[in-house]
């Protein structure tokens, strides 16, 4: 909305009063600034999920075959069949995939291993380097329609 459609709204509406005129000009003015400053926030948030997720690498159809987890309670190892592909990654084995307990969202994944090794559903895993452990970490996992 420009500033002439503001005034046309501001006039038509029979109001006439200068506080009505400012109200709509201030509502214009923070659309254009909400506008302004979303645009380069969302380029950024693009541009640094994109790098922080550099180091990773997609593995399609998998199945979840074994789930071991540690007394503690502070990792979860997973095995697939075939194994994932860790091709350009530091991680050297891919016969575990690691999810840490301190990672976000730990329990989703978890839900999402269990559900997959329970019913024997196809996975998509997304695998990175593990701060140079042997094994890759497992960061997203997506069952896949059968």
């Amino acid at each position: 909305m420009g500033a002439m459609e503001a005034v046309s709204l501001w006039w038509a509406s029979g109001w006439g009063s200068l506080g009505t005129l400012t109200k709509y000009t201030r509502r214009i003015s923070k659309m254009r600034w909400n506008m302004i400053c979303r645009v380069p926030a969302l380029s950024m948030i693009v541009l640094f999920g994109s790098v922080a997720h550099a180091g990773s690498v997609q593995s399609n159809d998998l199945q979840v075959t074994i789930v071991s987890a540690y007394s503690d309670g502070r990792s979860i190892l997973v095995q697939t069949e075939p194994r994932p592909d860790i091709t350009g990654l530091t991680c050297n084995n891919n016969f575990w995939l690691v999810l840490e307990g301190s990672e976000l969202g730990f329990d989703t994944i978890v839900s999402f291993i269990l559900t997959a090794h329970a019913t024997g559903k196809r996975v998509q895993i997304t695998a990175e380097d593990n701060g140079g452990s042997d094994f890759c970490k497992l960061t997203r996992i997506t069952l896949m329609p059968q």
